[in-house]
């Protein structure tokens, strides 16, 4: 998993993550709505750098925990024009954040059956692993 924050100075670094992704997650700022502004950009960049079919995409909208500055018809036009489902979390107060990655393993898995993949032969296991610093998800594979 790789998070730029949005930096310009990971953008030439990006690109050569963008080919082999079999997710992608435009995360952005519920409390800024510049960050909101350059998913565009971002989604562009991908596609322009990523040639494989189906890719599952996501919007991610976080820090739903603070004061709310983009709105939701934006959100909604997004959501509409772009074809790719929308959930917002918060990574501070653990919304929606195992719901998230829940849905994409799911996705990933159902993506690797179509594939042909014998679903008896091969297996992905996600397990979450918690501490008294919060949570995170593993992904294996017998693949």
């Amino acid at each position: 998993m790789l998070d730029t924050a949005g930096q310009e100075r990971y953008r030439a670094l990006i690109k050569s993550y963008y080919k082999n992704a079999d997710v992608v997650l435009f995360v952005f700022s519920m409390n800024d709505k510049d960050s909101f502004d350059t998913i565009n950009e971002w989604m562009e960049s991908f596609k322009n750098n990523n040639n494989k079919i189906d890719i599952p995409k996501y919007l991610v909208g976080n820090k739903n925990d603070l004061k709310i500055y983009v709105e939701q018809y934006l959100i909604d036009k997004f959501v509409g024009e772009n074809k790719i489902p929308f959930m917002s979390t918060s990574a501070k107060k653990k919304n929606n954040i195992d719901e998230l990655f829940e849905e994409i393993g799911k996705k990933l898995y159902i993506n690797f059956l179509k594939k042909g993949n014998n679903e008896e032969q091969n297996s992905i296991h996600i397990k979450i692993k918690k501490d008294h610093k919060g949570g995170c998800c593993f992904f294996h594979s017998d693949i």
